[in-house]
Formats: C-alpha cells, structure tokens, sequence
C-alpha cells in the first residue's frame, strides 16, 4: 500500500505523475466548461516557481492571494510550498481593511490579486505595509499567472524589525496550519503525516476514487475548503469551478458531480430547488418521485 504523503510538495508531486491526463478541474467560462489536467497543474508550477525565486521569495516567507476559488490559486499553492513558504489565502469580498491587517500581520512577500480592482485597492496599501516596491504580472510571470493578473505586491528586502505593535479589538492574527500535524503510529514509532490525507487503505473504506467528480462550493480561503482541495488532488478528483455561487445548480447538472462536499445552507438551497422543480412536474410523477424518508436532511446525500 502506498503511504499518505508527508507533505504538500510531495502530494503534489505524486498526484501530478500519477494522474498527468486526468482533468483536476473544470472551468466555467463563459457558459462552457474548459478542461484543466494535473499535467498543466505540474508544468504551471514549475514556471510559477521560477518567476517567485527571481521576486525573491526564500524558505519561511509568505505568499499572499486576494481570490476566488480558480485554478491559478491551486498553482500558486503549489509553487508557494515548493520554495517553502507558506501562504496566506484572503477572500476577494473582504474589506480592505482586513487586507492591510492581514498582509502587514504575515508580513506578505508577494500578494496575487485575481482582478484590476483588487490590485489597485492592494497598491494602495503599501504605505501602511513593510513592503518596498511593486511589480507587474509581466515582469517575468505572465506566461505562468494567465488570469490571475498582477503580482500586487513585491518586496525587495526584509520586513522591518521592531516596530511597535498594539492589540486591537477584533481583529484576529493568522493561524499556522502544519501540513504535517496529523501523526500516525507504526511500530511504537510517531511518523508525520498529512492532515486529512490518508493511504490507500482509507481511500477504500470512504469510497471515493479517482476520477470522481466533485463541484467546488466551500472557498478555499478556508480551512474546511483548502482540506477539500487538497483531498481532491490527492484522491484524483475533478472539481468543477463554477464563475460564481449562483451558477453552482448550473454547474451540477452540467458536469453531474459523484461526490459533493457542502455546508448545511447549500443543502437546504439544493432542497428547496429539487421541491420547486418537482412540484411542477404532472401528479403522477410528484407521487412516483415523493420521499418516504420525510426529513429534509435526509434529502440530499453527500459529505457535509
């Protein structure tokens, strides 16, 4: 049996080799779904690395993204831990505010925006931010960011040192999530090992497999939703990425998902949308169709 990998680099890598052909995503653009491989996964890494060396960024900085869930923040993750940062993901509906504190809190070396407004809201900052100069997505990484547009930001040197810093009320500093905090035992002998990642063996009892198809609802900006990717990467999922939330029962009828994972209110809308539908289908249809099970949580089937 193979064991679960030890870190995200490795996944990655494993994932890439053994499934290259395999579609990791499906994209909604413009009423279509474009179909993205681990294999460009793998080779837009590669070149996303090498443009984050030449801006600078070493083993132990942070690496900021401003976005929704898209295929680049899956690049960007994987070319941030291959140098060995980590990343500091952000949601594009936050307030700035929460962008200034967030950045200047991870004392951010390079921040993605994923649109021209984000990027001209995040250049606005850095007078509040120890960061020294800006630089475009055309200076070196345009062939590796495609839509992800703009290197926001980009520092030339080390954060500034010693600078007073006074609690403020609500706001809240980052959380260091190891990917290698989940432990298992063999032989009397503690091994690290992915959280939420498991072998072989796991992937049989669960049930998923490769090539399942999965849409993309939790943000990945989120610990629950960043879990989902990395699982999905692991597992050899397709995710469909659907451009916004209100197209999300578009994107299940069109791309026919095997596995969802979701939050309660998704379930209740996906509830409420199957009884809508149905009740203006022909009576003998709504007899034929109408559940025995009765409870609305049981209406749905999945993982929450």
């Amino acid at each position: 049996m193979t064991d679960a990998p030890r870190d995200l680099v490795t996944l990655v890598r494993r994932a890439t080799t053994r499934h290259a052909s395999r579609p990791l995503f499906a994209i909604d653009r413009d009423g279509g779904w474009s179909r993205y491989t681990f294999a460009d996964l793998a080779r837009e890494e590669v070149r996303l690395r090498a443009s984050l060396a030449r801006l600078g960024v070493r083993p132990g900085d942070r690496v900021a993204i401003i976005s929704k869930n898209r295929e680049e923040w899956a690049v960007v993750l994987a070319a941030t831990h291959a140098l060995g940062a980590a990343i500091v993901p952000m949601y594009e509906m936050q307030h700035v505010d929460d962008w200034r504190h967030i950045l200047h809190d991870a004392k951010a070396r390079v921040c993605f925006a994923s649109t021209d407004v984000i990027y001209a809201r995040v250049r606005g900052l850095l007078g509040d931010l120890p960061i020294s100069r800006t630089s475009s997505a055309s200076n070196g990484a345009r062939a590796s960011t495609r839509t992800i547009r703009r290197f926001a930001i980009s520092s030339t040197r080390a954060p500034r040192r010693g600078a007073a810093r006074h609690a403020e009320p609500g706001r809240r500093g980052g959380v260091h999530l190891h990917l290698g905090n989940d432990r298992q035992t063999e032989g009397g002998e503690a091994k690290p090992r992915l959280a939420g990642v498991r072998d072989e063996r796991d992937q049989r009892r669960v049930g998923p497999r490769p090539g399942d198809r999965t849409v993309s609802i939790l943000p990945w900006a989120h610990v629950g939703g960043f879990g989902e990717l990395v699982a999905g990467i692991h597992l050899g999922f397709c995710a469909a990425v659907p451009s916004s939330f209100d197209k999300l029962a578009e994107a299940i009828r069109a791309t026919r998902p095997t596995v969802i994972i979701a939050v309660p209110r998704v379930w209740n809308a996906l509830y409420d949308a199957i009884h809508k539908g149905m009740a203006a289908r022909p009576p003998a249809l709504r007899w034929v169709w109408k559940p025995r099970s009765g409870p609305r949580r049981s209406a749905a089937r999945g993982f929450a």
